[in-house]
């Protein structure tokens, strides 16, 4: 089963340090680019920075449906939006 994760989810678990119940359920989580960069791509460190670089059960994907991304991304971030597209 491929299991795609947005921003919270990876920062709100990393945050109270029960980001591995993610790796127990899932075996392998898959964020999206743009999930990986509201995560690393700060000014200060956020929970879930150090993790989504070095555990090897979360992996980044690029995503396909370019459009599905345009049409969503008026009502939501961008984090949200690649994870559903």
């Amino acid at each position: 089963m491929i299991v795609v994760s947005d921003t919270s989810a990876i920062n709100n678990l990393a945050s109270i340090n029960q980001l591995d119940l993610l790796r127990q359920l899932y075996s392998n989580v898959v964020i999206p680019k743009a999930v990986y960069q509201e995560l690393t791509e700060t000014t200060f460190p956020v929970a879930g920075t150090t993790e989504v670089q070095t555990y090897d059960w979360i992996s980044t994907s690029s995503v396909s449906n370019q459009l599905l991304v345009e049409l969503l991304q008026n009502e939501l971030d961008c984090g949200e939006t690649e994870a559903i597209a």
